[in-house]
């Protein structure tokens, strides 16, 4: 046999067309592998350039609940000076990521900011748990942020053996103080405590007569006793605080299979603060 037969229109006894077609199925297969491999190890990597595909990717992840590091390589915008490292996002608009530095939020841009912080060149984004469980608590009505805090660390210890490690939660709660007066001051003194004190994507502090009102994204697990602490350090102390439903966002440190998800859906059913027909499992990062 011919290794090329040009009379016949053959390389290594396949027809030339059929040899393309199979090229390019190859290189579909590798690049599937490719995007596999990389779902694996919950990391993403984009160029500078490439930052609205960065956020949009970021948005999609952070919607299912991942906690989610970025690892900037850029410059500093303002002496152009060479920057890596990174740090949690807390939250990304219109071509911009702003990220927890040092205990301080900076803002990142593409390779040609000079508004923001740090201007990239590379973008990695590193999702902080392998899978996540979402769940719905009910409305709570409670006398400190400690005590919902220990009701979420019950839930999360009924699957202790999935190795649960970042919780986020997303509500709404009011804060009722006897004799309290509405202050815009006061509303600042506490949005200010909690912008500095509290990882949050989102905080909106509203002040009543008699009390707060609050809207929390992504609000850290790890952070609700420290609202006690910062009501407590100006002088306010709630007689009752009543939650919304409650949305949690369970990040595992295992990559979960189905059989685990409907292990861990069957252990959460049986708590009673919890909807039973809001409870979903995310295998994989963009996965289902």
């Amino acid at each position: 046999m011919k290794l090329i037969d040009r009379e016949k229109g053959k390389i290594f006894g396949i027809n030339f067309v059929d040899l393309i077609v199979l090229l390019g199925i190859l290189v579909l297969i590798g690049f599937l592998t490719f995007r596999y491999v990389s779902y694996t190890i919950e990391t993403f990597e984009f160029s500078g350039s490439d930052i609205y595909r960065a956020v949009s990717t970021y948005t999609i992840l952070s919607t299912q609940g991942f906690l989610v590091k970025a690892e900037i390589k850029g410059v500093w915008t303002g002496e152009r000076q060479p920057f890596s490292g990174g740090g949690l996002i807390v939250d990304a608009k219109s071509g911009q990521f702003v990220i927890l530095l040092n205990h301080r939020k900076v803002t990142v841009g593409g390779p040609l900011s000079y508004v923001e912080d740090i201007a990239a060149d590379r973008i990695f984004l590193k999702c902080q748990s392998k899978s996540v469980v979402q769940a719905k608590m009910k409305g709570q009505t409670v006398s400190s942020f400690e005590e919902i805090q220990n009701k979420i660390k019950n839930l999360a210890d009924s699957f202790i053996e999935y190795s649960p490690n970042n919780i986020l939660a997303t509500f709404k709660v009011g804060i009722e103080i006897s004799g309290m007066q509405s202050s815009p001051a006061v509303s600042q003194e506490v949005d200010n405590a909690l912008y500095d004190q509290v990882f949050a994507k989102g905080m909106t502090v509203i002040t009543r007569e008699n009390g707060f009102e609050i809207l929390f994204t992504h609000l850290s697990y790890n952070d609700l006793s420290s609202i006690d602490k910062i009501l407590r350090q100006h002088n306010l102390y709630p007689q009752k605080i009543v939650t919304s439903s409650i949305d949690l966002y369970i990040g595992t440190e295992k990559l979960l299979s189905k059989n685990d998800a409907n292990n861990i859906k069957l252990k959460i059913m049986g708590n009673p603060e919890i909807e039973s027909s809001a409870i979903h499992v995310v295998l994989k990062p963009l996965g289902g």
